[in-house]
């Protein structure tokens, strides 16, 4: 029986995998060597933090074109396109149209349901991006990274009192699902241009206008 819901946010309640993948060619456009970089490290790596993603990209391209100098060792320089990153992303995912159904979805849910945010993103944007929007209201409380999803999803747990079995995690990206096989979670899987890839084994949907619905035969 489902007694918590817990969601993704990026490309599960808002539609904002485009515009978060779109801004990292962003905050290197000024440099055309980093195109090609930037696109094979977000194949291999774009469920990472940003922070990882940035430092990957500026180490391959010190790799690749040892003649050029980064303003700072790498970790500094990371941080301060992190910043950029996170102020083109945030400014976006703000206004960005949400999930088909997501609103009607939550109105739904939370009257029923103690609803949870369980994101990548880094918690202070992420709240500032919820509380823009006007969401925060659906949500007993938000989690983000810096810590990761099972480590959220553990305290959500345990602050809920219930077992694994009794939460739902509804999201888009390979981490929502390993963390919900890690505690026995239901999982319902939100399908979108950035996962046709994955083999998912669980509930899928295109959007959330179903979900209410899904919800309720679970329970």
């Amino acid at each position: 029986m489902i007694k918590v819901i817990v969601f993704d946010f990026d490309g599960t309640i808002i539609d904002s995998n485009q515009l978060k993948y779109d801004a990292f060619f962003r905050i290197f456009e000024y440099d055309k060597r980093y195109k090609k970089i930037v696109k094979d490290v977000l194949d291999r790596s774009r469920e990472e933090t940003r922070f990882s993603i940035i430092e990957r990209i500026l180490r391959i391209f010190q790799q690749d074109f040892p003649g050029i100098l980064l303003e700072g060792d790498i970790g500094e320089v990371s941080l301060l396109y992190a910043a950029k990153y996170n102020d083109i992303v945030e400014s976006a995912a703000s206004i960005c149209p949400e999930i088909s159904g997501a609103s009607d979805a939550l109105d739904f849910l939370f009257r029923r349901y103690p609803l949870y945010i369980n994101s990548a993103t880094p918690l202070e944007p992420l709240r500032r991006i919820i509380s823009e929007r006007s969401l925060d209201g659906y949500f007993v409380d938000i989690y983000g990274a810096p810590r990761a999803k099972i480590e959220n999803l553990s305290e959500i747990l345990s602050k809920e009192s219930v077992a694994g079995s009794e939460i739902l995690v509804v999201g888009d990206g390979a981490g929502d699902l390993k963390s919900a096989l890690y505690f026995s979670a239901a999982f319902v899987g939100v399908r979108n241009d950035f996962n046709r890839s994955l083999e998912w084994k669980k509930d899928m949907v295109d959007d959330l206008r179903t979900l209410p619905d899904l919800v309720t035969s679970m329970s």
